[in-house]
């Protein structure tokens, strides 16, 4: 509005200075009035029009390249949010046997069969693949005692590719992978187990064994299923809950309807409340058809292996030909928020 008035303003201006210091030009020269009264304002307002288009388009190019940036910014974690692994093979097995044999040589049985179903599809990968080894386990039994056991199972599993070192744990060192080493050659090997845990009443004893790959750099193999990014809730509670489940559909991305089979693991009588209440704002058609595999009522509570658990056993589903499957999965005790993972078969997303 002020530019537009502003050629009014400034004739008046150069009319004024022009009569009030140039009197005599007007008698003796009248066209060199005019053109100092009028020329003159009209030159300095083409000078601030031009300089005023100058700046915006500055401002605007400025502003686009703000815009860019934030766009290719986004575009980039959101692709690398949307990292995911191939679940190559995937086993459990609930231990057998009292559970207050304190013998470890039961310990070494289930870690024995974990290994030796996974152990066909390692005999496919080229010997200098390396193997990046996550060993969990959850015991009332000696340090020692649950590492001469693994120890054993490894020598008779007749695996031959190198180990090499895992940071972190549980889902944490799945994250961390995603985030660190997508395009590390080295498969990762996950086995968690709990035996024989602090306070065994409501808890299973059970080992878990899964074969992960890089998606961008191993195809060697066939693979069972697509395991997503996981989201944990930032706090133990429902709204914290729900942000996660959505976050985590998000990375695959994945419509809620999508979702055939629930799955819940390690998750305490809050987080079950929790876990009802965000399943009633999410439009999940697996809730209406009751598919919901609860593993802490018809198994027991898996503690650290609840979510190594629900994904072999998710994975061993869509084998079978169900699809996607959706996990909440939390340490047993309620100390921390619940992890949402989404896992889908590999003929949705494997691009």
């Amino acid at each position: 509005m002020w530019f537009a008035g502003l050629p009014l303003f400034l004739l008046l201006l150069g009319v004024g200075g022009v009569s009030l210091f140039g009197a005599q030009l007007l008698h003796q020269r009248p066209i060199n009035f005019l053109g100092l009264a009028v020329g003159v304002p009209l030159l300095g307002w083409c000078l601030l029009g031009f300089g005023r288009v100058f700046l915006y388009v500055g401002q605007q190019q400025v502003a686009d390249g703000w815009d860019m940036a934030r766009e290719e910014d986004l575009a980039h974690k959101l692709r690398r949010g949307r990292c995911a692994q191939w679940v190559l093979a995937a086993s459990h097995h609930f231990v057998a046997g009292s559970i207050e044999d304190a013998s470890g040589l039961r310990l070494q049985k289930a870690l024995t069969q974990v290994l030796a179903d996974l152990a066909p599809v390692l005999e496919q990968v080229p010997g200098e693949v390396p193997l990046a080894v996550l060993f969990e386990v959850e015991s009332a039994l000696p340090q020692v005692v649950s590492r001469q056991a693994w120890r054993q199972a490894w020598s008779l599993s007749g695996i031959r590719q190198s180990v090499v070192s895992v940071q972190g744990s549980g889902l944490d060192a799945l994250d961390y992978w995603l985030d660190h080493r997508i395009a590390d050659q080295a498969l990762l090997f996950v086995v968690s187990i709990q035996f024989m845990p602090q306070q065994p009443e409501g808890k299973a004893e059970v080992a878990a064994g899964i074969l992960f790959a890089n998606r961008r750099t191993y195809q060697a193999l066939p693979c069972k299923a697509c395991l997503h990014r996981p989201e944990q809730a930032r706090e133990a509670n429902a709204d914290a809950l729900f942000y996660a489940a959505r976050q985590a559909l998000e990375w695959v991305p994945l419509n809620a309807q999508s979702i055939e089979q629930i799955w819940r693991a390690g998750v305490d009588t809050e987080g079950g409340t929790q876990l009802f209440s965000v399943l009633e704002k999410m439009p999940i058609q697996a809730t209406h058809k009751q598919r919901i595999n609860d593993l802490d009522t018809s198994q027991g509570n898996p503690g650290r292996a609840s979510a190594w658990l629900a994904i072999a056993a998710a994975t061993q589903a869509i084998e079978c030909g169900v699809g996607s499957q959706f996990i909440f999965s939390g340490d047993g005790n309620g100390a921390q928020g619940l992890w949402c993972t989404v896992l889908t078969p590999m003929g949705s997303f494997s691009k």
